[in-house]
């Protein structure tokens, strides 16, 4: 994966997405998070990743007309856990 960004963010907010990624598509199971509890903040950044890719969908269609919202449903699970663990 690369994610090339102009401005900073923690380390651990790469981990996130890769784990939202392997979470939400390739069927990784919820005790992957276990990996990252030594990130600090670690809950947070994995709201933000997912919010991240959610909003990534939206901004296809919205820019080149390609409809991915569909996919949103994916995450469903995700965002249950995420707010368990943030809850």
């Amino acid at each position: 994966m690369i994610d090339i960004s102009p401005y900073w963010r923690p380390a651990g907010f790469a981990l996130a997405v890769v784990i939202v990624e392997a979470l939400v598509w390739e069927g990784a199971l919820p005790n992957l998070l276990d990996l990252a509890g030594s990130e600090p903040e670690f809950d947070q950044l994995l709201a933000r990743a997912a919010l991240r890719r959610i909003l990534e969908l939206d901004a296809h269609y919205r820019l080149r007309g390609v409809d991915h919202l569909g996919q949103i449903d994916a995450y469903a699970a995700l965002l249950s856990l995420i707010e368990r663990r943030c809850g």
